[in-house]
């Protein structure tokens, strides 16, 4: 009985961390190769464009090829609604060379800008990099509360970087 109490326990515990995927087309499903900017995503780069972005063939998926020279070339995704204290886990893999980042843009009510979070910079090695990085959501962020968020994979600085499998989830912890 001990073991099908600790069982049913674990089993539960499973249930109460598992996560909610949110649908922001990470697979870029209806991009067509050279397109500049995947469905449902945005491109962002600083005043002064340094860099630049498409769509590419990795393997038998879609992937966003930035080539970037010097600042920041960013995608980011639809626009999630949130709530302080929530947890989104975001990942993705990347081939290529330069500091990837994750990250978060943040805004309040009628879409005023609050700021953003980014994970620590990866800087990719040869190969696959798996990039995965948690974010939880601020009661405020610069004095502004947020209630919605994009989520961000970018490259900063010199570097060309291959982003592929990005994937957004939120932890169902109850």
């Amino acid at each position: 009985m001990k073991h099908l109490c600790l069982l049913a326990l674990l089993f539960c515990g499973g249930v109460l961390m598992a996560g909610t995927d949110i649908d922001i087309n990470g697979n870029f499903a209806g991009s067509k190769v050279g397109d500049k900017v995947p469905k449902r995503w945005n491109f962002n780069q600083s005043i002064k464009p340094v860099g630049s972005g498409e769509v590419v063939q990795v393997g038998d998926k879609l992937g966003v090829k930035i080539t970037n020279t010097a600042k920041s070339v960013a995608y980011f995704s639809r626009m999630v609604p949130v709530k302080a204290g929530e947890k989104y886990e975001m990942s993705c893999d990347v081939i290529g060379t330069g500091k990837a980042y994750l990250a978060m843009y943040l805004y309040a009510e009628k879409g005023v800008w609050g700021g953003a979070v980014s994970q620590p910079a990866v800087v990719l090695k040869a190969g696959e990099n798996d990039l995965k990085y948690t974010f939880t959501i601020p009661a405020e962020i610069k004095g502004k509360v947020p209630v919605v968020a994009s989520f961000v994979f970018y490259l900063n600085g010199p570097g060309e970087a291959t982003y592929y499998d990005v994937e957004l989830e939120k932890e169902d912890i109850q």
